[in-house]
């Protein structure tokens, strides 16, 4: 401010000459000559660029402004008395105002009514009203102590935790099942349980999507010469011709330049395409996206040997193997779960057995099912083919079975003759689950009343058939063993058990109503309209107050549950290579965002300060984040401020794009709708592609096109069958006009039939019991001064997390925020009950330190975080307040 009155002390007498105008709020202009004196301010304090000190100066002029508009809404002023106690304050020693060293009121009072001094008056009046508008703003955010204390607790206390997190399933035993018998089981057994084969090998891949333009080009060229017909597309939709023929020429291409660059890397040639190195990997493991053959095709190769190209969808690959591992003893730590479960089945057969047979003779009525007598063939992958050798070979033996499953002679000659392996055997329909996946598979086809066919696995491809049908079977005991410990407990209930639950939850018990609907779809197509330029600074100009963001970043990862990923990621990135590639290849799912700018504070709290202090371009480290891993590069930045017009252009001209085109949609759909009463008249308004039909579905189901119907779902339960809903139905990419083809109501289900269903019920809730009083008999062991490690040792494990703010997600977004609030009233060594995280997740935990903050060191700090709070939410209320004033930038 000083410096401020100075220079225009110093400029008294300079004459002003009118600037353009830079921006302006509401009828207020800001000029350019208030810009460029601002920027010298900002030039001597900050070392910044010319661009950045421009906005940094004009964010305060513009702020100013604002604090004014407010003062004059809510009738803050400045009377004279300030403005002279003031002016003395700040200028009383100069020589111009004193009389033999003392000020003096006179040349103060002639000073003011001068030009120039009126000026300068008005310039302090005005710089007055800010300060005390903005002062009266934030006294009015000001917060008690009490919540100020507690905001500090929260900033600054530390917290260290240990925690166990179980699966119930894995916890479902009672307090005879232990851990040192399970290892004690393990160590006698230990020649059972080997590593499976492992294997390392470098990868490149050659995308089909390099080779479109020579692909589309090579069309037109077909096309105009008249030298392409595909006899068997004569019928088909131009446009869907020539998307096969390219995606065809693509792959084609894509092939051809795999082969070559596999020439030249046999010959230790340079290549075109960038090594990918993985880890030892099994065949359990994924890589990325990658399909399962790649991994399962490098077990099949010799040291160094090279594989043929692997069609990916995407692409080719080609792989060369580094090295291949044995199977060979395996640690229990990697083999733990496969231990626990073997260890459980074994005790619980043993301590059991007895009661489980007796009780599987004396109620043998219970367990009689539906079962089928099904033959079939294995059609193993021959190891020896290239992958498109392999699917020509299947192919060709699916269609010789096909042809001949009905001959059972020629069968066993193509049986013979390559070598296939045929058998039957018999599956449970209901009930029970069959112990073999692809008999699991056959009774869901078999309830859609495929009585035979081709089921693909990851290692063969099955040809069933169902030879006979039981309606009343019996099981074998070995395969149901492991279901009668259900039975027993459920039909040792008594039965008012099952009467009193069927009562209260009467209406769970019901058959879903089912709906068929057909309807024309509209889709909104906003790709092909035009808008405006003129429309679209306008709009800008008019809502430039909304266009102001915080401080952003652009950042893309890669996120993995995988270490030796993660650390392959790392090394990749830190060479530049292609992020894309390496997402395909190591990459999981996960709910992050990625390229796209997004506000700081809208990133989890454990990732902010790391975005933040990346260089752009930057890679992070291995970040660990809810038990995976995390790799950022950052890509851009944008410093808190209004944004450009060049930067939301397109967004805004998409905007009105959209709005023009959803109109269109809605009208077009509104014809329909005006149009027609049945599904049927439908026909002479949309276009064949408009047009669809559901099959019967549950009416809570996600239905084709139109996703839930829960909004509409009882209008269309009401109206009769061929109608039209009451509305047109809104969705995200369109607008549907939806008719009711049938109809199948809801039927409430008497208690006999909803028996089976409250025993699974029940069922399911003693393994929950169990599994929780296993964990609180832990719990107590723990607390008692037992090994957690130990104990805990099949169940998933003791975790430490040190140095946790309270607003960690350790336990997940829905319940961290309930547990860290009770924490925080806790002390060292709390323990927590066993907590129901979640359907299949027991939770308990121990604070092994908890370090609150002391009223001594709020006291010392009170103040200043008082201000920093205050200042936080004095940003967040002018930048609200500025959404309320016609703001616009001109430069």
């Amino acid at each position: 401010m000083k410096k401020l009155l100075l220079t225009i002390l110093i400029i008294i007498g300079a004459f002003y000459l009118e600037a353009d105008i830079v921006a302006s709020v509401g009828d207020h202009k800001i000029t350019y000559d208030q810009l460029w004196d601002t920027m010298q301010l900002f030039k001597d304090r900050y070392n910044l660029s010319l661009v950045n000190i421009r906005q940094l100066a004009l964010d305060k002029l513009i702020d100013e402004q604002v604090l004014l508009s407010y003062a004059k809404e809510r009738g803050i002023s400045v009377d004279e008395d300030e403005l002279d106690a003031y002016f003395i304050r700040e200028l009383g020693n100069h020589s111009r105002f004193q009389t033999n060293g003392i000020f003096d009121y006179a040349k103060y009072r002639e000073f003011k009514k001068t030009e120039t001094g009126d000026k300068i008056i008005g310039e302090m009046k005005r710089d007055i009203l800010v300060s005390k508008t903005e002062t009266l703003i934030r006294n009015s955010l000001s917060v008690s102590d009490e919540i100020l204390l507690q905001n500090f607790i929260n900033d600054n206390i530390e917290i260290d935790l240990s925690y166990a997190l179980v699966d119930v399933e894995k916890a479902n035993v009672t307090a005879d099942f232990t851990s040192e018998e399970a290892i004690d089981y393990f160590a006698a057994n230990r020649k059972n349980y080997k590593t499976l084969p492992r294997v390392k090998f470098r990868f490149f891949i050659v995308f089909n999507e390099e080779f479109r333009e020579d692909a589309e080009t090579y069309y037109d060229h077909l096309n105009s010469m008249n030298d392409y017909t595909d006899q068997d597309s004569l019928e088909a939709d131009p446009d869907s011709l020539r998307t096969a023929f390219i995606f065809r020429e693509m792959q084609n291409n894509s092939r051809k330049k795999a082969l070559e660059q596999l020439m030249l890397w046999k010959q230790d040639l340079m290549t075109d395409y960038t090594f990918i190195e993985t880890p030892y990997l099994n065949q359990e493991n994924q890589l990325g996206d990658l399909p399962r053959e790649v991994i399962m095709t490098a077990l099949e190769l010799e040291k160094n040997e090279f594989s043929e190209p692997i069609n990916i969808d995407s692409g080719y690959l080609i792989l060369q193997l580094i090295d291949k591992q044995k199977p060979e003893s395996a640690e229990l730590s990697e083999i733990k779960d496969i231990v626990w479960q073997d260890y459980i089945e074994i005790k619980t057969n043993q301590l059991f057995a007895d009661e489980f047979k007796r009780y599987f003779g004396n109620n043998i009525d219970d367990f009689i099912i539906p079962a089928a007598v099904v033959y079939k063939i294995e059609i193993n992958k021959p190891k020896h083919f290239f992958s498109s050798q392999r699917d020509q070979y299947r192919e060709t033996i699916k269609d010789l079975i096909m042809a001949n499953a009905n001959d059972e002679k020629n069968l066993e000659n193509i049986i013979r003759d390559y070598r296939l392996k045929d058998y039957s055997n018999i599956i449970y329909l209901e009930r029970f689950t069959n112990k073999d996946e692809v008999d699991q598979i056959i009774v869901s086809h078999l309830k859609n009343k495929q009585n035979s066919g081709f089921i693909e696995t990851e290692d063969n491809t099955v040809f069933y058939k169902v030879n006979s049908y039981f309606p009343e079977y019996i099981p074998d005991y070995r395969d149901i063993e492991q279901d009668i410990n259900d039975m027993i407990y459920i039909n040792q209930l008594d039965t008012s058990t099952y009467q009193d639950y069927y009562d209260t939850h009467k209406s769970d018990f019901t058959t879903p109503d089912s709906l068929m609907l057909g309807g024309v779809f509209i889709r909104i197509n906003a790709d092909t309209l035009a808008v405006d330029p003129l429309k679209v600074n306008n709009f800008y100009q008019k809502n430039i107050n909304s266009f102001y963001r915080e401080y952003s970043v652009e950042f893309d990862y890669i996120y993995t549950e995988n270490y030796p990923y993660a650390q392959r990621i790392k090394y990749y990135l830190d060479r530049d290579v292609d992020i894309e590639l390496l997402r395909l290849c190591f990459g999981e799912e996960y709910d992050l965002p990625r390229n796209t700018m997004i506000n700081l504070k809208d990133l989890p709290s454990e990732l902010q300060n790391t975005i933040k202090n990346l260089p752009v371009e930057g890679t992070s480290n291995i970040l660990n984040l809810n038990s995976g891993y995390l790799v950022i590069r950052k890509l851009r930045e944008f410093q808190a401020g209004l944004r450009k017009f060049s930067e939301v252009e397109q967004e805004i001209a998409y905007k009105f794009k959209y709005e023009e085109a959803d109109s269109v949609a809605f009208y077009r759909a509104k014809t329909v709708f005006d149009s027609t009463r049945y599904y049927s008249q439908s026909k002479k308004f949309a276009s064949e592609d408009e047009l669809f039909k559901t099959s019967f579905l549950p009416a809570d189901s996600e239905f084709e096109i139109l996703g839930d119907i829960g909004e509409y779902r009882k209008d269309l339960l009401r109206i009769w069958t061929n109608e039209k809903l009451s509305n047109i139905v809104k969705l995200p990419e369109g607008y549907a006009v939806v008719y009711l083809l049938g109809r199948s109501y809801s039927r409430q289900l008497d208690y006999q039939e909803s028996l089976p269903r409250i025993k699974e019920v029940l069922a399911a809730r003693n393994r929950y019991k169990t599994a929780k009083e296993y964990i609180n008999n832990l719990k107590e062991q723990i607390q008692n001064g037992d090994d957690p490690e130990s104990l805990l040792f099949f169940l998933g494990g003791w975790h430490q997390a040190e140095n946790l703010p309270v607003s960690s997600q350790i336990f997940g977004q829905e319940f961290s925020h309930l547990i860290f609030s009770d924490i925080i009233k806790r002390d060292n060594g709390y323990y927590s009950p066993v907590i129901n995280l979640s359907e299949d997740k027991l939770l308990f935990y121990r604070i092994d330190r908890i370090t609150r903050i002391t009223q001594q060191e709020f006291a010392a700090q009170k103040d200043s975080y008082r201000d920093e709070l205050i200042d936080k939410k004095y940003r967040e209320w002018l930048a609200q307040y500025k959404t309320k004033l016609d703001i616009k930038i001109r430069i």
